[in-house]
């Protein structure tokens, strides 16, 4: 039984051995659904715990890298996973469905690490944009919650060999915007009427 105080901005529960305090804070809630991207050129449908594997394991490469890079590589039905350190790299294939144009992007495996701990679901989508926009981790059916993680740089010269700048038949890849350094996680849960 707990007994419930109301005052101005403050809420106390008192449950005789415990007492919660909150406080309403003034100010406007964040307009993250300006960030939430509307239409996709990529979907895929993956199986969870596989890439949660997957990424715990490149993960194990790349964590003495400031970065934590790992690369996503999606072509037609597989999801090609890339990590390499100075001095060692992993490249695992993962099954996939792909809905959508093929795409190249980088991210920082620890939050994709951190949203698959908490993700149930058997099969998951993931929707991208472009390599330079956030991709939306989401159920394969319902809304019951979204993860938005924004890309790393993908430097090509951490994922491919190194390029010959005056041979005319080097390998060139796209970079993705430079502003674009940092990874982070906006988790979204209906059941918390934030969406």
């Amino acid at each position: 039984i707990a007994t419930v105080f109301l005052q101005d901005n403050y809420l106390k529960l008192d449950m005789g051995h415990t007492k919660i305090v909150s406080r309403l804070l003034d100010g406007e809630f964040t307009k993250y659904k300006k960030i939430i991207p509307s239409e996709f050129s990529s979907n895929v449908i993956i199986h969870t715990s596989l890439l949660a594997d997957a990424l715990d394991r490149a993960s194990l490469v790349s964590r003495g890298e400031k970065s934590n890079m790992v690369k996503f590589d999606i072509k037609e039905k597989t999801l090609i996973l890339e990590s390499k350190s100075e001095n060692s790299n992993i490249m695992e294939n993962i099954s996939v469905s792909l809905d959508g144009k093929d795409i190249e992007i980088a991210f920082n495996a620890r939050y994709f690490i951190e949203c698959m701990k908490v993700i149930e679901d058997e099969y998951i989508r993931l929707s991208f944009t472009t390599p330079a926009t956030p991709c939306l981790i989401r159920p394969v059916e319902g809304e019951e919650y979204i993860y938005l993680i924004l890309p790393a740089c993908l430097n090509p010269s951490t994922f491919s060999p190194k390029v010959d700048k005056n041979s005319t038949d080097s390998l060139r890849l796209p970079l993705m915007n430079r502003f674009t350094l940092g990874a982070i996680i906006f988790a979204m849960a209906r059941q918390y009427e934030l969406l």
